[in-house]
């Protein structure tokens, strides 16, 4: 790359290099470098007691009863078991009787107690909170997470990823990018917890209702200033967004699972699809997915020696170490868009003739007849 020395590359070099025509594309190199770049940090650093170097807490927020939404269930043990292996500290927090939801809709309710539960762990670089939707899960159990948080930079303490190709930025944000607020990693130093408390405090109560069968109504657009998505990119993209480093979102914040023979990405958020109307449906989509996902972990933890035919991975893995291979996983995202908006065109027109008013008819296809791949002895080069 002419004009580049071979260190860490900057925003800065890539525009003015690239031309405000080509800044999406520019932006979106400079974060594959990045991620190339911390994983060669990870392969560097000694694998000894690499555990015991962190502290980490990660918490997933519902204000339901995981009694009567079987997903928050294996939700729980999904995200228990991978964490469980690493020596991290999981919780599942909320439900019904939830006493901060008697004041904040459960969006903020869910950044409250991350709050108070951040006072009551340990400060310094090495201690992290990560906060995940309940929708949300660690899906590759082999990912060696807590080498990668000894490796981030020290420099940094808020870890995010960007909202997925599915959901385009609005305008004006095309080449940043939104960041999603459903995969938060802190580190619990002074910037990590000063953006948490500035984070918890741009909550708003005059722009919520509480009505008096217990829901929250606002006048704001979904995931804007009202919400804790919009008032984290305020943070995010403004005032301390020197706090910020962005990883991956094709391995962080996903919203679909691969084909249970191939690699996973490190967090798969399966989120609402556009086109999606009825939650009962998005409802079962996510309680199969975890149920498969669960059903792989342990049989990758009962057998970490033995490997699927379908399987031959330099990293054991499966996930990307370079720019190159990264760019792969990206373009996969992008290109599964127009299959499933095909598909959701479709099902909108079908709910025109057919409401179905959370009647528990689907309109979704199988996720496999989505994918470009064919299982059958293929694998992805890392």
């Amino acid at each position: 790359m002419p004009g580049n020395t071979g260190g860490p590359v900057s925003l800065d070099w890539w525009l003015s290099s690239s031309g405000s025509s080509s800044a999406e594309a520019a932006f979106r190199t400079l974060k594959q470098r990045q991620w190339e770049e911390l994983c060669q940090v990870v392969a560097a650093a000694p694998l000894a007691h690499t555990s015991d170097q962190v502290a980490v807490t990660t918490i997933v927020f519902d204000d339901r009863d995981p009694c009567d939404v079987p997903f928050l269930q294996l939700n729980q043990q999904l995200n228990e078991d991978f964490c469980r292996q690493r020596g991290f500290n999981f919780q599942l927090a909320g439900g019904p009787g939830w006493p901060e939801l008697l004041r904040m809709p459960p969006h903020w309710a869910r950044i409250a107690h991350l709050q108070t539960r951040s006072e009551q762990l340990p400060e310094g670089q090495h201690s992290f909170l990560i906060s995940l939707d309940s929708d949300a899960a660690f899906a590759n159990i082999r990912f060696p997470l807590e080498q990668l948080l000894v490796a981030l930079p020290a420099d940094k303490s808020v870890f995010l990823a960007k909202d997925p190709p599915m959901w385009p930025p609005p305008q004006g944000s095309e080449t940043c990018g939104v960041y999603c607020s459903g995969f938060v990693l802190l580190r619990l130093d002074g910037p990590g917890r000063n953006f948490l408390i500035r984070w918890l405090g741009s909550y708003d109560a005059s722009r919520w209702c509480l009505g008096k069968d217990g829901s929250w109504t606002t006048d704001g657009a979904w995931a804007g200033t009202a919400y804790e998505q919009g008032q984290l990119n305020e943070l995010a993209h403004g005032e301390l967004a020197a706090s910020v480093f962005e990883l991956p979102q094709a391995l962080f914040n996903s919203p679909w699972e691969r084909p249970i023979c191939r690699p996973q990405p490190v967090v798969v958020h399966l989120m609402r699809r556009p086109g999606e109307w009825c939650m009962q449906a998005k409802e079962e989509r996510v309680a199969v997915a975890f149920a498969a996902l669960l059903g792989k972990a342990k049989a990758a933890a009962h057998s970490t020696a033995s490997k699927s035919k379908c399987v031959n991975f330099k990293n054991g893995d499966g996930l990307p170490r370079h720019a190159a291979t990264l760019a792969v996983w990206e373009k996969q995202e992008r290109d599964w868009i127009p299959a499933r908006n095909a598909w959701c065109s479709a099902a909108r027109c079908l709910e025109r003739h057919m409401p179905c008013a959370g009647c528990g008819a689907s309109f979704s296809m199988q996720d496999e007849a989505l994918q470009p791949e064919d299982c059958d002895g293929g694998y992805l080069e890392v």
